[in-house]
């Protein structure tokens, strides 16, 4: 984290709706000058809990501090946070100039002192030029940043985010990610942005919450959340994970060897805290911690022996379906096209013997 480690703090904070509890008591803590991202699919509390954060909806349960003030009696319009929605909320009958200036009419500031702040705005969500233009005349990507202006321009402590850039197409939504976060960083305010999309809250978050049915799974950078998920819900949500079930077979120093039935043993890397000789266990591999190939490995080496089921080719890199028996799940593997030029040369044909290897270190233990 950067700044203040702990300038926004959520201390056990829970939202029921009825009987249903939206968000169940979190505890988090989000450092100044950070980029954190809310991420979980529909339904999982994320937006429930930028909206108490925003003071839109009240808290069945805990408290939320800013800046070590406490929130809870804080009404939303003196809240040092403003809020960036997915439909962006511009006014169709207001020109950009005073979409962008409509939050500083309580604040009783000068035409000129106004005027200032939005040539300012302008510049910075790079807009110069549009201020009499209306929101018909704008692009998808243009009212987005408009829409950012405007919940600036009133210089906020925090910006919240509700998946703003969900309306635009792929292409418009990769070029506004790289625009959005080189303006965090420009500006130095925390941002909070909620998605339902990996990839998005991959490449924009210095952190990243991973949320499922009101609470946090778990909290971390992106490189950590995908290279060392803690559970097998998180290593399902964030890319692609290959899972294996068996038992403890031996507990060594540095490393656990796990049986898992007709599929094999193996070694993983770890420590096997808490666990025993005979305990189940769960393990993940990523695609492209696997390697492939028609040649049996070296004894001794992690590797599992299956039948070559399905290939995609996506031009600088192949995925392979493998069938092993005992396993309900073919496992993928990512790949530099290893045996593209075996298949195209009819060498490799579906349902084949190929052998997938890994090393100690390219699994990780999950809890179930």
């Amino acid at each position: 984290m950067s700044g203040n480690d702990s300038f926004i703090s959520i201390e056990a904070l829970s939202k029921n709706f009825g009987s249903i509890k939206a968000v169940d008591r979190i505890d988090m803590t989000i450092g100044g000058g950070e980029f954190f991202s809310l991420l979980g699919p529909s339904g999982c509390g994320k937006t429930t809990l930028l909206r108490m954060l925003a003071g839109f909806e009240t808290p069945t349960a805990g408290e939320i501090y800013i800046d070590n003030a406490p929130m809870s009696e804080v009404a939303p319009h003196h809240r040092p946070t403003n809020m960036v929605f997915q439909n962006y909320a511009i006014f169709p009958h207001l020109n950009v100039r005073r979409n962008i200036a409509y939050g500083l009419r309580a604040l009783k500031l000068s035409r000129a002192e106004i005027d200032l702040r939005v040539e300012e705005m302008l510049e910075i969500v790079k807009l110069p030029g549009f201020s009499e233009r209306l929101s018909n005349e704008l692009s998808g990507g243009q009212r987005q940043r408009v829409a950012l202006a405007r919940a600036l321009i009133r210089r906020p402590k925090v910006l919240l985010l509700d998946e703003p850039l969900g309306a635009l197409d792929k292409k418009l939504r990769e070029e506004m990610q790289l625009e959005l976060r080189s303006l965090q960083q420009s500006l130095s305010i925390t941002f909070i942005f909620v998605t339902h999309d990996q990839e998005e809250a991959m490449t924009l978050s210095d952190r990243v919450a991973v949320m499922s049915a009101g609470k946090v799974l778990q909290t971390d950078t992106p490189e950590q959340l995908y290279e060392a998920p803690r559970s097998r819900e998180v290593g399902a949500f964030i890319g692609t994970m290959n899972f294996l079930r068996g038992r403890v077979a031996a507990l060594e120093p540095e490393a656990v060897m796990v049986e898992a039935g007709a599929a094999g043993t193996f070694r993983v890397a770890g420590a096997g805290q808490g666990r025993a000789v005979g305990d189940p266990i769960l393990i993940g591999i990523r695609p492209e911690k696997l390697s492939v190939s028609v040649e049996r490995p070296a004894e001794g080496a992690n590797a599992i022996q299956g039948r070559f089921s399905a290939m995609s080719y996506l031009g600088d890199r192949s995925h392979y379906f493998v069938e092993v028996d005992g396993l309900d799940q073919r496992i993928s593997v990512a790949s530099q096209n290893d045996l593209q030029h075996l298949v195209a040369a009819g060498q490799l044909d579906y349902g084949a013997k190929i052998w997938l290897t890994w090393a100690p270190a390219g699994a990780v233990i999950l809890a179930d």
